[in-house]
């Protein structure tokens, strides 16, 4: 049986599944743990981004790109506990109309679209930091030359590819199109391939970025272990490379396995969608427990916090290494690289000889001050 309500086709099977999903036990106490975990999520991913992540030892341009990560995390929980609270607040209402418990596809729209958007942005906020590293490491000559333009035109790319997403799945979206809606996030069979389409592609681009990064890592390795800096600089820019793609490890891998998680059991409920098109309260059930952005958010300051002490750690047995040597055996400890080989013939960089004679002038005393001043080395 069929009936009309506000210009929008309701089945009457659609309204007692509604009414059962309302008065769900399980359903509702999901509902409940995903509003903890989110606003939980929120409030530290805000403490950790301004205590932490804003001041860890990273270049800048690494810097902007996480703390731009986080912020997508921290717009998703937001966007999460407003659906949240926004399904729970109609539950409670009792209606004597099980039909009372559908929505409106607006309210659908309002309620999932930022979901949704956010976390496009976030899948895309990764693949942006792993290439700012990879430019870092193939222009590493000049890079710093750039400034922060390089983190202002990736942020541009990932907002782009996160829009695109929502874009390509609502592009051809209808408020009227559509009729009264069970549950929110299930996709119709028409959709579903465009789903399985955008899932796809986020999970490529995020496992490339997880098999670049040691490639990376291993690139700076080899350039710092062969000389191939001209100058001090070079040499710093190496370093830092190394340094940083030490610490971004753990995020990016932990990352991709929440995803490879959250992308399989997404991409097996829309493969057969179109086979089992039946709506029930498993599938509602199955769809929230998969939703693994909110526990990457709360799981995620761990590893921030592990990589700023980590990183710390690091420069300060780097400070005290040097602090050991003096002024005239910290030149030759660099220097002595310093003479590159070209056709089989050593030349000598003239810039590398004036900072040798430079800094023999200097005493053990008056390097260790220089030493205090100095962030990385």
């Amino acid at each position: 049986m069929k009936i009309k309500k506000s210009k929008l086709i309701i089945n009457m099977e659609s309204c007692k599944q509604a009414s059962e999903l309302a008065n769900s036990v399980a359903f509702n106490a999901i509902i409940i743990v995903g509003i903890i975990i989110s606003a939980t999520g929120f409030v530290v991913e805000i403490w950790v981004m301004l205590k932490i992540t804003n001041r860890i030892l990273l270049h800048q341009n690494t810097r902007i790109l996480i703390i731009t990560h986080q912020l997508w995390l921290i717009l998703h929980c937001a966007a999460r506990v407003f659906t949240y609270t926004y399904i729970l607040v109609g539950y409670q209402k009792k209606h004597t109309d099980p039909c009372g418990y559908m929505m409106f596809p607006w309210e659908c729209l309002m309620i999932r679209g930022p979901i949704i958007l956010t976390s496009s942005l976030n899948v895309a906020s990764v693949p942006a930091i792993v290439s700012e590293r990879a430019i870092a490491t193939f222009l590493s000559s000049k890079y710093e030359n750039f400034g922060k333009t390089i983190a202002v035109v990736l942020i541009m790319a990932q907002t782009v590819i996160g829009i695109g997403c929502v874009l390509f799945l609502y592009g051809n979206f209808s408020l009227l199109k559509y009729g009264m809606m069970v549950y929110c996030a299930r996709a119709s069979n028409k959709a579903s391939a465009k789903v399985i389409v955008v899932l796809s592609f986020q999970a490529a681009i995020s496992f490339i970025s997880a098999l670049v990064l040691p490639l990376l890592f291993s690139i700076n390795k080899r350039l710092h272990r062969n000389k191939i800096h001209v100058n001090l600089s070079h040499r710093y820019q190496i370093m830092e490379n190394i340094n940083s793609l030490q610490t971004l490890s753990p995020m990016v891998a932990f990352h991709a396995l929440l995803l490879a998680v959250y992308m399989s059991a997404h991409c097996l409920y829309y493969t057969f969608n179109s086979t089992f098109p039946k709506f029930s309260l498993t599938t509602a059930i199955y769809l929230e427990c998969v939703q693994l952005t909110p526990l990457y958010a709360l799981t995620l300051p761990i590893a921030i916090v592990w990589t700023e002490k980590y990183v710390r750690k690091t420069v300060q047995e780097n400070r005290r290494k040097v602090i050991e040597l003096t002024g005239s055996e910290v030149a030759d400890h660099y220097f002595i690289y310093e003479l590159l080989r070209n056709e089989n013939r050593f030349t000598v960089n003239f810039e590398n000889i004036i900072c040798v004679f430079f800094f023999r002038q200097f005493s053990k005393d008056l390097w260790e001050r220089m030493l205090e001043n100095v962030q990385f080395l």
